[in-house]
């Protein structure tokens, strides 16, 4: 860890300790689980609660952790019991769907134990089977009272042969028991258990460990060598690692999940066979990165956390997409990408951008405030709606080219990251979208109000053509692409084989088959009176076709059959590639080298 680096961050631990309640280590809550039989997929909780004071202790349990949506934890709680001093049953009653209250009886020690049934493999969860577990504290812990800064300690009491992998320091002597200075902590703490397999190595005198579970054809060896390498890039990045130890936990199993970010770890479920290895170290990329944005660099409204309901806010553009085209920044900086790989994902995105309706309806800003709801994962999310994820990192982009351009290729948005962070290791800062524009401003001077009114706040169509340029790169049709999807007809709707029959997926806004009644669920039986029997046989008959020919489509719908009428059009838009302008001016080639070369600002 660099001197400054590790000074700044000690100072700031200072800071956080002095500042903390006198209170806040006295008494911690004990945990201990046990599986006795984990092909039950069940844990054993027993939690041990001290310097009770007052006739009555009240027990809740999040109703979400990780992924910003409502899961209702508790659902799988059963055989709740609680106790005194000396083992004496104690009287309790839920209060709600999460807070359960125990009757003390004037004992100020109570133990509770219950068990929690968690058999579904996700990244957000605990959950365990027969030779391997999951352990994430947000749906197994209970906090005490509404004092989530209570200290805790943790003891795992696992079937023989099994180890325990993760973030947390243990105990001096003992493998399975771990001290957190609150409850944040806890259940911000990934641990794979089981009998899988353990890679460790040091960056800065930090350990690091890669625990990897489940059967696949990825290179395990590559991958390991890849994450010393992000880390490696990070921390010569932001001039040291925040942390006392890191776990990357890849389980690779048929109930492939995405990853999760921790501050000290991240886990990630992927599929167990053929799993790309650019998008593994993308996926890897992106949640280490999220060790410095949303584990530390957070909205005010996450200092702290409220698990008992949704936290709305429209920083997730940032806090996502902004990771998002910094994910491509540090896979650069790791060597483990090129510029032509960073080039030919912004290809990708401005395809997938401009193939999208719901682009011109939700704002990034708005897709975040809005994550709670779901509905970008909905059935007309394609037309009402575009994930904060690829909106913020548009937005990123087109902030960094603002700024490249405003200051002749001397700053960037990495400068803005990098206010951000010194910000926080000073201040323990929490950041809204206004601070974020108010950086912009200060770094790069004369107003972002505009930018971020059309990128981020607003739907305005976001001008490729003409930023990419200002780094001496052109946005161009790719004729052969192109070519390749106008061959034919396009039916205005989206559709995958579902169990062998072709349903449609999505129906997109305004075209032909919106209006001649296509719906999003119908599977096609018949097209132009051919029986359709999988996605290559509908892909044939619409090569077949000709745009503005009208064609009998026969769908299943609602256990009836129905004929519709429905126009053929032609494929709406060409597929985009970023290419080179032939004879760059000095200014392009110096903007480029800041937004792509490996000269990169320092802290």
């Amino acid at each position: 860890m660099r001197e400054a680096g590790l000074r700044n961050i000690l100072v700031f631990l200072l800071v956080v300790v002095c500042m903390a309640p006198a209170n806040a280590s006295d008494n911690p809550v004990h945990y201990t689980v046990s599986i006795p039989q984990p092909q039950t997929h069940l844990f054993h909780v027993e939690m041990g609660i001290t310097g009770v004071e007052g006739p009555q202790v009240d027990l809740s349990m999040p109703v979400w952790w990780g992924a910003y949506r409502v899961q209702d934890f508790s659902a799988n709680v059963v055989e709740f019991a609680a106790f005194d001093a000396e083992g004496n049953n104690l009287e309790w009653r839920k209060l709600d769907k999460n807070t359960w209250r125990i009757e003390t009886g004037g004992s100020a020690a109570v133990t509770a134990k219950y068990v929690v049934y968690s058999r579904e493999m996700r990244t957000t969860t605990s959950w365990v089977n027969s030779n391997l577990g999951h352990i994430l504290g947000g749906n197994l812990f209970f906090w005490v009272d509404d004092d989530t800064g209570r200290a805790a300690t943790l003891k795992l009491d696992l079937p023989a042969g099994w180890k325990v992998s993760a973030g947390a320091v243990s105990e001096p002597g003992d493998q399975t028991l771990f001290s957190f200075p609150s409850y944040h902590e806890l259940i911000d703490t990934p641990m794979l258990i089981g009998t899988h397999r353990e890679f460790g190595y040091e960056v800065e005198g930090i350990p690091h460990l890669v625990a990897v579970a489940g059967r696949t054809d990825i290179d395990i060896d590559l991958f390991v060598e890849d994450t010393k390498k992000i880390v490696e890039a990070s921390a010569d990045w932001f001039g040291g690692l925040p942390y006392e130890k890191y776990c990357f936990i890849l389980v690779c199993s048929p109930n492939a999940g995405g990853g999760l970010e921790h501050a000290n770890g991240t886990t990630m479920i992927v599929p167990d066979w053929r799993y790309p290895h650019k998008r593994l170290r993308w996926l890897t990329a992106h949640e280490y990165f999220h060790t410095w944005n949303v584990k530390r660099i957070q909205p005010p409204c996450f200092k702290p956390y409220d698990y008992d309901r949704e936290i709305f806010t429209g920083f997730l553009w940032f806090s996502e997409g902004c990771t998002e085209y910094f994910t491509a920044q540090l896979l650069l900086r790791a060597g483990l990408w090129t510029r032509e790989m960073v080039l030919d994902n912004y290809a990708e995105l401005i395809n997938e951008y401009r193939g999208r309706p719901g682009r011109l309806y939700e704002s990034a800003y708005d897709g975040s405030f809005d994550t709670w709801l779901g509905r970008r994962r909905g059935e007309n999310s394609v037309n009402v709606s575009f994930s904060y994820y690829p909106k913020g990192e548009i937005a990123g982009l087109i902030i960094n080219f603002e700024m490249m351009q405003r200051t002749g290729g001397e700053k960037c948005f990495d400068d803005v990251l990098m206010a951000m962070w010194r910000r926080y290791l000073e201040e323990d800062a929490g950041f809204t979208t206004e601070d974020v524009r108010a950086l912009c401003e200060e770094i790069a001077g004369g107003s972002f109000e505009q930018v971020f009114a059309d990128y981020v706040y607003g739907v305005r169509d976001v001008p490729f053509e003409e930023y990419f340029p200002i780094c001496g790169y052109r946005v161009i049709p790719d004729p052969e692409r192109t070519a390749a999807e106008q061959v034919g007809a396009w039916l205005g709707a989206r559709y995958s084989d579902e169990g062998g029959k072709v349903e449609i997926t999505a129906v997109l806004r305004d075209t032909e088959a919106w209006q001649d009644g296509l719906n999003y669920g119908d599977e096609i039986i018949s097209f132009g009176g051919v029986r359709i029997q999988g996605t290559a046989d509908l892909d044939l008959q619409l090569r077949l076709r000709k745009p503005g020919e009208e064609v009998e489509v026969v769908v299943g719908r609602d256990g009836l059959v129905e004929a519709l009428a429905v126009t053929m059009e032609e494929f709406p838009q060409p597929i985009y590639t970023i290419d080179g302008v032939r004879e760059p001016r000095e200014i392009q080639l110096k903007c480029r080298e800041k937004w792509l070369g490996v000269d990169k600002i320092r802290p």
